[in-house]
């Protein structure tokens, strides 16, 4: 992982907190937070409170104080809804959303901003709401989306001409560009950027500009024209005093001087750094440049000092809850022990690293730690741990690469004809408005005949002929009318269907992209390994026993795909017919018995020897497979799958019973109402999130019912209820257990 993209990462939005709130070095960061608290007295109820908790909360995003931050900021909201003061409120939620960001609490962020813009806006608070919202989404890796943002902003200060607000946005575009992998646009905004600084004569900005494009430079790999470009900056900025781009020139100089392998340069600029933020009390630049410090000592293979700037670093990530601090620092003692062939500990550490990235749904950081796992296992020679990571890391790659474009063109469809409805129901109702203005006009006539009829008999009787033609037209008009009403209400129609049918295709691409791409993947990845490495028996067998488990997968993934596909493109066709229950059952363990066989799974069917059904074969077959994997998937090795049927009046209940971890609480209500909603199993199975969702949409097809019961760590039932006409007879229960 290179230095490059860490700084990226960490100071994302910094360009825009150095153009906005330039920082004062004559004072620490610390000191003006300590100064403020001691000075905020909320029994003074006025807006200078509001306005210094404001600033304290500023202060505390420079600390990477976040969780502070928060309650500072929500003590403040409250007391300007106290005061009515939307200014501040509105100001203090914008910075809240900032820490939510910072926090990974990506989700609540977009939800506080989205608070803030109800608020009203000029068009400052505008542009500001939007670059924060840009920043979130492209921190959460919806790239596309953040650039759309940030050409909305490109559009509103070109429309009063602020050129400032144009760089900001052409820097921050850069770094999202940067992200995705377009490094030579980004450094093309850059330089558009460094050219319109110039142009203003704001040293200030051009400083800033000269270290965005050094840094580009040597991300490029381009290590003389880097050079050039950041000494420009680092001259400048100490000619005018810009102490916090000083700053992060001497990190980019120290990045810089590692690659090029001259470490002891490279340790001057990241320990000059240091000592800069020590003095600020500034814990997260403090952070990371220990990290820097520790990944230039481990380059030049001095290990022990690497250990200590790494470890220091991690525990005070640890300390003040800083999750990108946790990221970065467990990442790099990974690569430690990684060079140190200590392949436990090293996973261990990517594994810390990897909870981080998952928790701040970090996709590209998910990537890296990927990778990272992959060549620590297979240095180690657990060939099948390294197929696991690389299958993660190809599926999340390729997934990457495509889910977002297919989402956004399914949305710009959509827009496109919800706007086509639109213009056509303006013009219709530009038309009934003319149509309206006719009718008023002829009225305003008709009551003119009838006064002049009261003065002029003759010309009365002209009036009256003339009123019965316009009685005739009224009546033309109202007919008129209601074709263009029956016209508009088609519109509407042909409208919904549109964007029903453009959510279908959206789901559809969402979960072929999401499901069937992962157990294509391993089996591509399987079949890889058993061409291209001479195993051994056990290796083989392994590898086999996988590929049967993956072709099982596979199968009911593809059952669930086109039984979905089917029941939204064309509804659910309930096909009944007549079948003994117990034939339809043991089809379905019958697919899973190596499964079964390998976690040592005793399954018990309690189903009577001649209970027949009148019910869609197929449905219901779908359905038991989909229970029954289920339990598997989070039963424990050495333990039972009982499966009972039993009649209920005119009703049969089908239930599936097994011992495994349970259902927690907080995921009980998202089991049938979500298609993307999934969880690994007891031994790290995956599935789609797809089956539960339509095995609630078979059953109701049916009229019938499902449901579940589940303590977590003891047991879960799932359980559904159709009719069945058929007559009842009673039964003998066979009740046995089946070995695999």
């Amino acid at each position: 992982m290179k230095k490059v993209t860490v700084l990226s990462f960490l100071f994302l939005p910094i360009f825009t907190l150095v153009l906005v709130d330039e920082i004062s070095f004559a004072q620490s960061n610390q000191q003006i937070a300590d100064s403020l608290q001691a000075n905020i007295n909320f029994a003074q109820k006025d807006t200078n409170t509001v306005n210094s908790v404001n600033r304290l909360v500023e202060t505390l995003i420079d600390l990477n104080e976040n969780r502070e931050g928060l309650e500072w900021a929500n003590k403040g909201i409250d007391l300007a809804d106290e005061l009515n003061f939307t200014n501040g409120k509105q100001k203090l939620l914008i910075n809240k959303a900032d820490h939510h960001t910072r926090l990974g609490e990506f989700e609540m962020a977009l939800k506080v901003l989205e608070e803030a813009e109800s608020l009203g806006y000029n068009q400052n608070t505008q542009f500001n709401i939007l670059n924060k919202r840009a920043i979130t989404n492209s921190r959460m890796g919806n790239f596309m989306v953040a650039n759309q943002m940030y050409k909305e902003m490109e559009a509103i200060a070109d429309s009063v001409g602020n050129l400032e607000q144009i760089t900001t946005v052409k820097n921050n575009m850069a770094v999202t560009f940067n992200q995705m992998g377009e490094q030579g646009k980004a450094l093309q905004l850059y330089n558009e950027a460094l050219e319109i600084s110039e142009k203003l004569n704001n040293e200030s900005n051009v400083a800033i500009a000269l270290n965005n494009v050094g840094n580009q430079f040597q991300s490029l790999g381009n290590t003389e024209q880097a050079q050039v470009y950041l000494l420009r900056s680092k001259e400048l900025s100490e000619k005018i005093g810009q102490q916090a781009n000083l700053l992060r020139v001497y990190i980019n100089l120290g990045n810089l001087y590692k690659d090029k392998e001259d470490y002891e340069t490279a340790i001057f600029y990241h320990q000059l750094a240091l000592e800069n933020f020590e003095r600020q009390g500034n814990p997260g630049s403090i952070i990371q440049s220990k990290y820097n410090l520790g990944e230039v000592e481990l380059a030049r293979g001095n290990y022990e000092k690497a250990r200590e700037y790494l470890m220091s670093g991690y525990n005070s990530s640890k300390e003040i809850g800083f999750p990108m601090g946790i990221y970065y620092t467990s990442s790099g003692m990974g690569r430690l022990e990684q060079e140190l062939q200590q392949f436990d500990l090293s996973s261990e550490w990517f594994l810390i690293s990897l909870d981080i990235a998952e928790r701040m749904q970090n996709n590209q950081g998910k990537l890296n730690i990927y990778e990272d796992l992959y060549k620590t296992n297979k240095q180690a020679q657990n060939t099948p741990e390294a197929l696991n990571w690389l299958e993660r890391y190809s599926s999340l790659s390729d997934s990457l690469q495509s889910d977002e474009k297919n989402r956004l063109i399914a949305e710009y469809e959509i827009q496109f004809g919800m706007r086509t409805s639109r213009q056509q129901n303006e013009l219709l109702q530009a038309r009934q408005l003319q149509q309206e203005a006719q009718l008023n006009s002829q009225r305003w006539v008709i009551v003119s005949a009838i006064g002049g009829v009261l003065f002029l008999l003759v010309i009365g009787g002209f009036l009256i002929i003339n009123s019965k033609k316009n009685a005739r037209a009224n009546r033309l008009l109202k007919i008129k009318n209601m074709e263009l009403e029956e016209l508009n209400q088609t519109i509407n129609r042909q409208k919904n269907e549109l964007e029903n049918s453009n959510l279908v295709k959206t789901k559809l691409f969402g979960i072929v992209a999401h499901d069937l791409r992962g157990p294509v993947n391993s089996m591509q990845s399987l079949l890889y390994l058993l061409r291209e490495h001479d195993l051994s028996k056990k290796e083989l067998d392994e590898l086999t026993a996988d590929m049967e488990n993956s072709i099982t997968e596979n199968s009911t993934l593809m059952d669930n795909l086109l039984g979905w596909t089917k029941s939204q493109m064309e509804g659910h066709q309930v096909s009944k017919q007549t079948f003994k229950l117990q034939i339809c059952v043991r089809a379905v363990t019958e697919n899973f018995k190596t499964r079964c066989r390998e976690k040592n799974i005793l399954v018990v069917m309690d189903i009577p020897q001649e209970m027949e059904l009148y019910a869609d074969y197929n449905m219901i077959k779908l359905v038991i497979r989909n229970l029954f994997a289920n339990s598997l998937k989070f039963s424990k090795s050495n333990s039972t799958i009982t499966i009972v049927a039993k009649e209920q009046g005119n009703h049969v209940q089908i239930s599936v019973i097994d011992e495994g971890v349970g259902i927690p609480d907080e995921h009980k209500s998202k089991i049938f109402n979500s298609i993307h909603f999934t969880s690994n199993g007891t031994e790290n199975e995956q599935g789609s999130g797809l089956g539960l969702s339509l095995c609630k949409e078979f059953i109701e097809s049916h009229n019938g019912s499902i449901w579940f019961e589940s303590e977590v760590n003891k047991e879960t039932i799932f359980t559904f209820e159709i009719p069945n006409a058929l007559s009842k007879k009673e039964n003998l229960v066979e009740n046995k257990p089946i070995h695999f």
